[in-house]
C-alpha cells in the first residue's frame, strides 16, 4: 500500500513539473488537460502569444458532496483568453445549463477552451473562498 501511495505522489509531482518550466510560468499543451488556480495564467507551450487566465467563480450552486439533492446545480466561472495581445473574456459553465446562456466551452479564434472540472467539491455549510478554486481546462485547435 505504501508503494502505491509513494507512486501516486511521485506521479502527481511529475505532472506538476510538466506544466511549468524553470521560469516559474505555467504552460499548457493542446489536447492535454491542465489546471489553473484563482488568477493563475498559463501559456501555450508551442505559442507563447496564447494565454489563458482563470479569473473567478461567478456562481457555485453545485450539490454538496455531503447532501442529497434533487438538482445537481452548476458552477459558472470566468476565464480570459489572450492571443497576440488581444484579450477576450468568457464565462464557462459546468452542471445544469437550464436557464443559462453559457456552456462548458468557448471558441476564441482558432481555439476551443473546454471546462472539465472545478475543485474543490461543494460541502454543506462551507463557503469556498475564490482563492481555493481550481479549474481544469482543455484547449483544442479548431482548424
Amino acid at each position: 500500500m505504501k508503494k502505491y501511495l509513494i507512486g501516486f505522489i511521485a506521479l502527481g509531482f511529475l505532472a506538476a513539473l510538466a506544466c511549468t518550466k524553470n521560469d516559474g510560468q505555467l504552460y499548457f499543451k493542446l489536447d492535454t488537460p491542465f489546471a489553473l488556480g484563482h488568477l493563475e495564467q498559463a501559456v501555450l507551450e508551442s505559442n507563447p502569444e496564447v494565454k489563458i487566465q482563470f479569473n473567478r467563480v461567478l456562481e457555485d450552486s453545485r450539490c454538496p458532496i455531503d447532501a442529497i439533492c434533487i438538482w445537481a446545480g452548476r458552477v459558472e466561472f470566468e476565464i480570459t483568453f489572450t492571443e497576440s495581445g488581444t484579450s477576450e473574456t468568457a464565462i464557462l459553465l459546468l452542471g445544469d445549463p437550464t436557464g443559462s446562456d453559457y456552456s462548458d466551452s468557448a471558441v476564441f479564434g482558432d481555439y476551443t477552451v473546454k471546462a472539465l472540472l472545478v475543485k474543490p467539491a461543494a460541502k454543506s455549510n462551507v463557503v469556498i473562498p475564490q482563492s481555493a478554486y481550481r479549474v481544469e481546462l482543455e484547449v483544442k485547435k479548431t482548424q
